[in-house]
């Protein structure tokens, strides 16, 4: 273009046109939304398709529209979000640039987005996505309510993950529909009635689950009214819609939302697991020290019974006996006392304290039948079967040898003693079968 060249209005239009048909030589595609729609007496179709800063004029002619509806049932309405494609050209004789639609269809995925963004501004100007009024979830759920439906797959994974982590709390379906129109009251029935009658029910957590699903499966959870139903609930809430990219309304409200219902089963059951694993290791460490005081005490007794013979060991078996019974109260006070909040280990604690006081039970008779033996080999026994001990200056006679002929012997029996005088003596020697002196 030349820069000194004065211009009529219809040659400069006519070159406007000519650059934004030229570059623009095959049909294009625009979306956004419907507004100032008219139809004129032969049919044609007029209207602005605008967005959040700009808008251009939409031709529709009437061949095109019947075109279409042979083809699809959509009519254009105001407030419409569409995709349009058509031929871009300039209206010379009102020097404006439009768009000759060929066909429209009904963009429901920015609808979709449209109203999810309407939605979430509304409620977040209202304090629903805050998070300082976040309810904490209960660090072991004892019941819960699921709210889905009974027929997909979302409820089996939950409720395997859940006892694969050997979660003891009780799950209660509430069957609701989570697709479509009809998902809509059943799902805010169900959770005011869970709230109305929350002390009935005792429950301490509901959650929101479905399978994922496209972006229509999801839309029900991005409903408002669904929403504002899970902020009214005082019990805390989970979602777990199903979906890793996607975040619907109802996650944002929600106290705690997780992916996938798998997932949240694994969160909500892991500190039951971890609990179970500490309470296996803490069986572990007791049975190990229990079994270390057990052969201490074997070796204590084995170490005793080899002295027996060249000590008196009545006191020392008396202590023993105090000693093992006082090991055996001490530890069936610690297993009492480290499973009394444990109701899964009683069974376990129960058989090890039976099977120590078993082997305690079986020492101590080992220990008094010892003791009853080393009485019956003491010397009162002893003399009572007829026997005596005889005595020179107080000590015991072992031999012959020791006496002489008129030695004076103390002799002791079992009620009293003796006095005599030697007056003879003779060894004991067998030869050949025969005594000597016969």
């Amino acid at each position: 273009m030349k820069m000194n060249k004065i211009y009529s209005v219809t040659e400069l239009t006519k070159i406007l046109k000519n650059l934004i048909e030229t570059n623009f030589n095959s049909p294009v595609k625009v979306t956004g939304e419907i507004s100032s729609l008219s139809f004129s007496p032969n049919g044609h179709c007029y209207f602005v398709l605008k967005d959040e800063y700009s808008q251009i004029k939409i031709v529709y002619f009437k061949s095109y529209v019947l075109n279409n509806a042979n083809r699809s049932s959509y009519s254009p309405k105001n407030g419409d979000h569409v995709e349009i494609m058509g031929t871009l050209t300039v209206y010379e004789k009102g020097g404006e640039y439009q768009l000759i639609a060929r066909t429209i269809n009904y963009d429901s995925v920015g609808e979709f987005y449209r109203k999810y963004e309407e939605t979430k501004k509304r409620l977040e100007a209202e304090g629903f996505f805050d998070k300082n009024l976040k309810k904490p979830l209960p660090f072991l759920p004892k019941r819960i309510a699921v709210l889905t439906s009974i027929y997909g797959a979302a409820i089996k994974d939950f409720i395997n993950t859940s006892e694969k982590n050997l979660a003891k709390y009780t799950i209660d379906i509430w069957p609701v529909q989570v697709q479509g129109t009809a998902a809509l009251n059943d799902i805010i029935f169900a959770l005011k009635d869970i709230n109305r009658y929350k002390d009935e029910y005792n429950y301490d957590l509901i959650v929101l689950m479905r399978g994922g699903g496209s972006l229509e499966d999801l839309a029900i959870f991005n409903e408002e009214a669904i929403a504002r139903a899970l902020a009214d609930c005082e019990i805390p809430t989970v979602t777990a819609i199903g979906h890793e990219r996607d975040i619907t309304i109802c996650d944002l409200v929600a106290d705690r939302s997780f992916s996938t219902p798998t997932q949240a089963a694994m969160i909500l059951s892991q500190p039951y697991s971890k609990i179970i694993e500490q309470i296996v290791n803490n069986i572990n460490i007791i049975r190990k020290h229990m079994e270390f005081i057990l052969h201490s005490s074997i070796q204590q007794h084995d170490s005793l019974m080899s002295r027996i013979a060249l000590n008196s060991p009545m006191k020392r078996i008396e202590n023993l006996k105090i000693k093992i019974d006082l090991w055996h109260k001490l530890m069936i006070h610690r297993m009492e006392t480290q499973f009394v909040k444990n109701k899964m280990l009683i069974n376990l604690c129960s058989s090890l304290c039976n099977n120590m006081k078993f082997k305690f039970n079986r020492s101590k008779d080992k220990l008094d039948g010892l003791t009853k033996r080393l009485i019956n080999l003491g010397p009162e026994n002893v003399l009572k079967r007829g026997y005596a001990i005889v005595m020179k200056n107080k000590t015991p006679i072992l031999s012959i040898n020791s006496i002489n002929i008129e030695d004076e012997l103390e002799i002791r029996i079992y009620d009293g003693y003796i006095n005599s005088f030697v007056t003879a003596k003779k060894n004991l020697e067998v030869s050949n079968g025969k005594d000597p002196n016969n």
